[in-house]
C-alpha cells in the first residue's frame, strides 16, 4: 500500500533536536515533506528523512520571510495532496491558519509556547487562544504541567508527547576523580548557562564541553577560554555519546523571567538519566523538583555560588551518587511514544 504523504512546517532549518526526531518517527509511516526557514546545511538533519526540502532563506522574525514562507506554502498545496499537516509552534500557525483551515488533520506542536513566553497561561488572551487553538485537530506539549496551562477547551485535544531521547546503549564513563568536567550543550546564552560557567571555569580544575548554538556575544567570549572546548552543532546521539563517555554533568541553567521558562520541559532532563549523567539545574525550574524526586542531580541556588572553589570541589565529590535505573531510562524514551505522535488524532 501506498504511503501517505504529510507536510511538515517549521521555523527552523532541521537542525532542532525535537524537530528532528518527530521527522524521524513520521517517516517510519509516511512520506514527509518539510517546509521550513534557515539555511540549509549539514547541520539540518531531520531533512535526511524527508522526501520534498523547501527551506526559506532568512530569519524567522522577518516579515518578508514568513511572507515568502506563505507563498511557498500555497505552492506547495496546489500541487500535493497531504494525509496531514504538523506546525511547529503558536506563532507560526496564526499567519498559517488562513491557508491551512479546512484541512482534515492538522497537529499544533507547542514545545515552545508563545503564551507561557508572555505569561498568558490558562484562559488569559483567550480570544486568541479560541483563534489558534480552534483550527487544530491535537495539539502537542511536553509534560502534563504544561497541559494543564492550556485553556480549557484545548486541553481536550491535547496529547503528551515528552521531549525525551531514542533508547540506545552507551558507552561506559571514562572517570576522573581530579578533573570536572561539564557539558554544556543547546542553545547557548549568557542566561541560559554561560554566566554560571564563567563563574566556574575560573578554577582551574574545571573542563567544559560545549555543543550547539551561540546566542550571544557573551558566550562567544566564554568560548574562547583555554578550558572550553566548543564542538559544533551536533546530533542528539552524538552529544549524548559524549555525555555518557565524558561528562560528570551536564549543565541546565534557565532564566524565571516567564512562565515558559520556568515550566521548562528539556530534553536534557532525560538525555540526562539515558546517559547516566548527573544534571546541574536551577531550583527555580518547576522540573527540578523531578530532578530531586529521582535523585538525577543537582539543584543548586545562587548561594551555592558564593564559594565558587567550595561548590567545585562538592561536584567532584558528589557526581558518583546519584541514582540512575533502569526503569527510568525505560520509562522516558521516544520508542513509547512514537504510536502517539502516528496515530492519535482527537
Amino acid at each position: 500500500m501506498d504511503k501517505k504523504r504529510i507536510l511538515y512546517i517549521s521555523a527552523n532549518d532541521g537542525s532542532d533536536t525535537r524537530v528532528n526526531k518527530e521527522i524521524i518517527t513520521y517517516s517510519k509511516k509516511y512520506i514527509v515533506d518539510y517546509l521550513g526557514i534557515g539555511s540549509y546545511s549539514e547541520k539540518s538533519y531531520a531533512l535526511e528523512f524527508c522526501s520534498i526540502k523547501h527551506i526559506i532563506e532568512g530569519n524567522h522574525k522577518s516579515p518578508a520571510v514568513i511572507i515568502k514562507l506563505l507563498i511557498r506554502l500555497k505552492q506547495i498545496l496546489k500541487t500535493n495532496k497531504y494525509y496531514s499537516i504538523h506546525v511547529v509552534d503558536e506563532q507560526l500557525f496564526f499567519f498559517l491558519i488562513p491557508i491551512l483551515k479546512g484541512y482534515p488533520r492538522i497537529t499544533l506542536d507547542i514545545f515552545d509556547s508563545f503564551f507561557l513566553k508572555i505569561n498568558k497561561p490558562n484562559e488569559k488572551f483567550l480570544w486568541l487562544k479560541k483563534y489558534i487553538y480552534s483550527f487544530a485537530n491535537r495539539i502537542i506539549v511536553t509534560d502534563n504541567p504544561r497541559l494543564k496551562l492550556l485553556p480549557r477547551f484545548a486541553q481536550k485535544k491535547a496529547v503528551l508527547i515528552p521531549n525525551v531521547p531514542f533508547k540506545i546503549d552507551y558507552s561506559p564513563k571514562n572517570e576522573n576523580n581530579k578533573k570536572l568536567r561539564l557539558c554544556y550543550f543547546g542553545t547557548l546564552l549568557q542566561h541560559r548557562g554561560s554566566e554560571f560557567l564563567f563563574k566556574l571555569i575560573e578554577n582551574k580544575k574545571v573542563e567544559l564541553l560545549v555543543a550547539g548554538w551561540i546566542g550571544d556575544e557573551y558566550t562567544k567570549k566564554l568560548l574562547i577560554k583555554s578550558n572550553v572546548k566548543y564542538l559544533g552543532v551536533l546530533k542528539q546521539h552524538e552529544i549524548n555519546d559524549i555525555l555518557a563517555r565524558d561528562g560528570d554533568y551536564l549543565v541546565a541553567i534557565y532564566p524565571t523571567n516567564n512562565l515558559n521558562n520556568i515550566y521548562a520541559s528539556p530534553n536534557k532532563i532525560y538525555d540526562a538519566i539515558h546517559t547516566k549523567t548527573p544534571i546541574i539545574i536551577n531550583n527555580e525550574t518547576k522540573v527540578s523538583e523531578f530532578v530531586k524526586n529521582n535523585n538525577t542531580g543537582i539543584v543548586f541556588n545562587n548561594f551555592d555560588l558564593v564559594n565558587r572553589d567550595e561548590f567545585v570541589d562538592f561536584l567532584i565529590a558528589s557526581k558518583n551518587s546519584f541514582n540512575f535505573e533502569y526503569e527510568l531510562i525505560q520509562k522516558f524514551s521516544w520508542e513509547n511514544y512514537e504510536n502517539i505522535l502516528l496515530n492519535k488524532f482527537i
